[in-house]
């Protein structure tokens, strides 16, 4: 449906579903469309860029407990959504056109520990830098399948520059 104020512009823009549908049986299962593209141990970050409000279906907790849900329970380091979208309040283009926002995108970004940068900003460069610095971050957190047995637990670091790391008992 064109949105006659902006001929050129499609008015039923849903960021939010278009990335559920990419993630979710069977296109995500499916070898010939998105089959690999999600890897359990490698970070997924979600980015979506829109100058429209949300117009997918269902309410923003759909969206945030399905995000949550594709790295699994514990895993909230391996995710992370962010947005480059028209903020809650609105915003007001270079060219003086007037965008109407809403807060789907921003509780999402906010739930999904990413970042959120206005798009009526004309200079995205410290976004895309901070973006990249985000997805090429390192697990810092690992869990254990089972409790650790302390009869069994060694502790090594190994300093740098050193060839052999320095282990103990714990």
């Amino acid at each position: 449906n064109g949105n006659p104020d902006r001929p050129k512009a499609d008015s039923a823009e849903g960021a939010l579903q278009a990335a559920r549908n990419f993630l979710q049986a069977p296109k995500i299962d499916d070898p010939a469309i998105n089959g690999g593209f999600l890897r359990e141990d490698a970070k997924l970050h979600v980015i979506m860029v829109s100058d429209e409000v949300d117009q997918s279906e269902g309410p923003v907790n759909l969206y945030i407990d399905f995000f949550k849900n594709i790295k699994g329970f514990r895993n909230d380091a391996l995710i992370a959504v962010s947005a480059i979208a028209v903020p809650e309040s609105g915003c007001t283009m270079s060219d003086g056109t007037s965008l109407s926002g809403d807060a789907r995108y921003e509780t999402v970004v906010t739930e999904m520990n990413g970042r959120f940068q206005p798009n009526c900003e004309s200079d995205w460069t410290t976004m895309m830098q901070n973006l990249g610095l985000d997805s090429l971050g390192l697990q810092i957190e690992f869990y254990l399948t089972r409790a650790a047995d302390a009869a069994t637990l060694e502790v090594c670091v190994r300093q740098t520059g050193a060839s052999d790391p320095t282990c103990s008992t714990v």
